[in-house]
């Protein structure tokens, strides 16, 4: 079986990896003429370090990652709320929680992939199946024939478009500034801070990085307070918990990114005929729980699997639809929880959340982690 995958993100080329370890024939094209990461760091749990084991990419994974040993979330002006110790996840799961960059990652995945079958610099621009399998046409006019064709191209995925043409992402409701920033000496902790409508956080990457972001819910393009970027986000989140000013100050202007967080509803179906939608492109959702990544690589193990147990695509499509949506959907549920939380703006309200979360025990915050991180891919 040919199958031909839209999109050399972290899901596509993990679809890759894993469709042709199932034993099927893979190209992959990327629309861009080399692999651009969107974002800085991200946060792997228990669930798809699991996976990286499983196709041999770990122990490359852990050399250029950081482990968070606790996480404590805190107010903006940095009083603690509650400090948990990810090491129960180590002892549950016998694997870390770490966050990486973005690029560490995709070099892992292009090494493991090869160059073969890999297309870069071709732009699907639209698709078409038939009885006999699937087509897509490039930017160039040229076409390729597949017997499947996986669209992980992303929240304005094109392969998405011609499936659900009616569906749009949407704006969350926040804007996002982010950063990579060499420090030197680094502790195994991370931290989310929370203020009024707003909240800040960072965590250790390894090799002397900090990976940090801020946010704040605002309009869709609201522009930056100050005069640039960086004096903005120091105006606002220079003064919230040590040693967040100090980590902002220390980025270069230009090495921050700014983003408005847009995502999807919920989509009618994930799989129409020999054609499957992956990652971003199915459930691109807010980062309020730091599964986004994994869920892509969940995705891309459960399509390979599912296809290769199957005695034709569209039954092996149709059970991995079925089983991804019902576990992604719970995990959407839960980021909208905290979403929600998140977005507090009142002094009532804000002070009210804080209260719970300096009332919730660590064991039931550790708790609310393991669920997702728990998942095993069968």
């Amino acid at each position: 079986m040919r199958i031909l995958v839209v999109g050399a993100g972290i899901g596509g080329l993990f679809a890759g990896i894993a469709l042709r370890e199932a034993g099927f024939d893979v190209e992959i094209c990327e629309r861009y003429p080399e692999p651009r990461p969107v974002g800085a760091g991200l946060t792997l749990w228990a669930n798809a370090l699991k996976l990286f084991r499983r196709y041999g990419m770990l122990d490359q994974l852990l050399a250029a990652s950081g482990a968070c040993e606790h996480t404590e979330f805190r107010t903006a002006t940095g009083r603690t709320l509650s400090r948990v110790s990810l090491g129960e996840l180590v002892e549950r799961f016998g694997l870390p929680t770490v966050c990486v960059h973005r690029h560490d990652v995709s070099d892992i995945l292009l090494e493991r992939f090869g160059t073969v079958g890999l297309h870069l610099g071709r732009e699907v621009v639209a698709v078409h199946q038939d009885a006999d399998g699937v087509e897509a046409t490039f930017a160039d006019g040229k076409r390729r024939r597949a017997d499947v064709l996986v669209g992980a191209d992303g929240i304005n995925s094109v392969v998405r478009k011609t499936l659900h043409p009616q569906v749009s992402p949407h704006y969350d409701g926040q804007t996002v500034w982010r950063g990579i920033v060499d420090v030197g000496d680094v502790p195994a902790t991370s931290f989310v801070a929370f203020g009024r409508g707003a909240r800040a956080g960072w965590s250790p990457m390894g090799r002397g990085r900090v990976y940090w972001f801020a946010a704040r819910f605002q309009p869709a393009g609201a522009p930056d307070r100050g005069d640039e970027m960086k004096h903005d986000l120091l105006q606002e989140f220079g003064s919230w918990a040590e040693p967040l000013g100090r980590i902002i100050e220390a980025t270069p202007a230009d090495a921050i990114s700014r983003s408005d967080v847009f995502v999807l509803p919920r989509l009618p179906s994930w799989v129409t005929g020999r054609i499957a939608l992956l990652g971003d492109a199915a459930h691109a959702m807010a980062p309020h729980v730091a599964q986004g990544a994994c869920l892509a690589v969940e995705d891309a193990v459960v399509l390979a699997l599912r296809l290769a147990s199957s005695h034709d695509p569209h039954t092996g499509l149709r059970r991995y639809a079925d089983e991804r949506r019902a576990r992604v959907g719970v995990v959407i549920d839960e980021a909208r929880s905290v979403g929600r939380l998140a977005a507090m703006n009142g002094p009532i309200s804000s002070r009210l959340r804080d209260a719970a979360m300096r009332l919730t025990p660590s064991r039931a915050m550790v708790a609310g982690f393991a669920r997702p991180a728990g998942y095993e891919v069968t």
